[in-house]
């Protein structure tokens, strides 16, 4: 009534006016809730708009999620149906996000600079305020937004100005057909809103997981991927320790290898270990024959550090969860020697990090055949916490994650090519391992190596340098009635 074009189009009937539709000449307009699936259902409906569409319900009351019941009242006009999505976002799962990143075309807001007139996308990285600055009440007021390109300092009161001037252009082009477009637009394009605000309210947040959560979707337009075990490369070339690849510790129990199955070939590691699950990296690689893979198990040998000793590969997990599993078995079962066991990846029951079942049987039964083939589960997330907790041990202390001195980069990149996070699972969340870096398979060789050496039972075992010195002193004592105190080892 208070609007001019809207008013023109009222008809003269009072009832044609409800909280549930209205009706106006040209058209109607309906409203539906999206925990009520009997209004979602009800009309026929050409053009659909869909607004906070993260905060809907998995589902609605006993039937499917409400975006899926509201587009399927489009289906009589399809080949004119507009349906607009609208929200701001929550987690990368979330619907916004994921309608958003399947989008043919992205576009943003672009502004000019005041002095040289380059054309940006407003990103928070941009916004500046004097180094070593915490107090938010001086960063409210000494803030403001860097040129991309001439490094002009542009002022909140330049803000409204670069706004007027401003176009939507393309962010992200996947194809170049337009069925579906997307639009972002976060809280610095606000004329509302100060880049000194935002920055002021990024500092008084960014201690706090769930203040900050909410800058970051309500202000910077973005989902939270909220990371809880993160592990960048320089993290992993800190662990080195000075010993050369193939040399062990003098308290070194047992020595464990993983390996992980690909499609063209095979990923290694091998682990030397203390009976504290100290541990030392101490080769590493990849070789396309299998045959390789079983020389490295059987036999290399790796010398203990102050000794003419050297110690072989105890035991070896083989993956054969993904590829080639059914090679992977009858290696592991003709040529494995007890020492070699193909191994499966579980991330359920987070208290049993290991878990045996048997996969030779009698045939028509379930009784296992002496001596056949077992398969070993290895709870993977359990593992992989483990490795990042023993990553945080300083340098020289029991139960650290240590390497050798010459490792690459390559390893370091796969090491941290995992993070976990914290997930929204329907109406819950979780924490779980989510891969951001396509090559991981070293961090996967490392869980198997662990996992072998639990299952050797390493906590139990002696140093075999240390048992050989302790015998060797008896037996001198024994003639020479002198004493003798048993040595530690060296970690770094």
């Amino acid at each position: 009534e208070k609007s001019r074009a809207l008013k023109s189009i009222l008809t003269e009937r009072a009832s044609d006016i409800t909280k549930l539709e209205m009706k106006f000449k040209t058209t109607t307009v309906y409203f539906a809730w999206s925990n009520s699936p009997s209004v979602l259902a009800s009309k026929p409906i050409c053009y659909l708009f869909l607004d906070e569409i993260d905060k809907y319900p998995a589902f609605s009351g006993k039937e499917a999620d409400p975006i899926s019941l509201a587009k399927k009242r489009t289906t009589t006009f399809r080949g004119l149906r507009k349906i607009i999505y609208v929200s701001t976002p929550t987690l990368e799962t979330g619907n916004i996000w994921k309608q958003l990143q399947s989008a043919n075309v992205i576009y943003k807001y672009a502004v000019p600079c005041p002095k040289c007139g380059h054309k940006q996308f407003l990103e928070f990285e941009n916004i500046k305020w004097p180094e070593g600055g915490k107090d938010p009440e001086v960063i409210r007021d000494a803030a403001y937004y860097e040129c991309e390109k001439c490094g002009y300092h542009i002022p909140d009161d330049a803000k409204d100005a670069i706004l007027q001037k401003g176009e939507w252009m393309p962010y992200e082009e996947k194809t170049t057909k337009r069925r579906k477009i997307g639009f972002h637009l976060s809280a610095l394009y606000s004329p509302f809103v100060s880049f000194g605000e935002i920055a002021a309210e990024f500092m008084e947040s960014k201690d706090d997981p769930a203040k900050l959560m909410d800058f970051v979707n309500s202000r910077l337009a973005l989902p939270w991927a909220e990371t809880i075990e993160k592990k960048k490369e320089e993290d992993i070339l800190k662990l080195k320790i000075d010993y050369d690849a193939g040399t062990v510790p003098e308290d070194t129990v047992a020595i464990t290898m993983g390996i992980d199955t690909q499609k063209d070939g095979f990923y290694y590691v091998v682990h030397a270990w203390a009976n504290d699950y100290t541990t030392l990296l101490t080769r590493y690689g990849y070789t396309t024959d299998y045959k390789e893979v079983l020389k490295i198990v059987f036999d290399s040998r790796y010398r203990i550090q102050n000794s003419d000793m050297v110690m072989p590969v105890v035991k070896a997990f083989w993956d054969s969860g993904g590829h080639r599993t059914d090679e992977i078995y009858e290696i592991c079962r003709t040529e494995g020697r007890g020492i070699v066991f193909p191994i499966k990846g579980m991330s359920t029951n987070a208290n049993m990090p290991l878990k045996e079942s048997i996969l030779d049987k009698y045939p028509g039964t379930n009784k296992p055949i002496p001596g056949g083939l077992k398969l070993v589960n290895i709870n993977t997330a359990y593992y992989k916490e483990a490795i990042h907790r023993k990553m945080q041990i300083e340098k020289g202390l029991r139960g650290r994650w240590n390497v050798h001195k010459d490792i690459a980069e390559d390893y370091a990149l796969q090491m941290t090519a995992e993070e976990k996070r914290r997930v929204r699972k329907g109406n819950r969340y979780e924490e779980k391992w989510v891969q951001t870096r396509r090559d991981n398979h070293y961090l996967d060789c490392s869980v198997y190596a662990f996992a072998a050496a639990d299952h050797t039972g390493i906590r139990y075992f002696e140093p075999i340098l240390q048992e050989q010195r302790a015998q060797t002193v008896i037996a001198k004592k024994r003639v020479k009635k002198s004493s003798w105190i048993a040595g530690g080892g060296g970690w770094g």
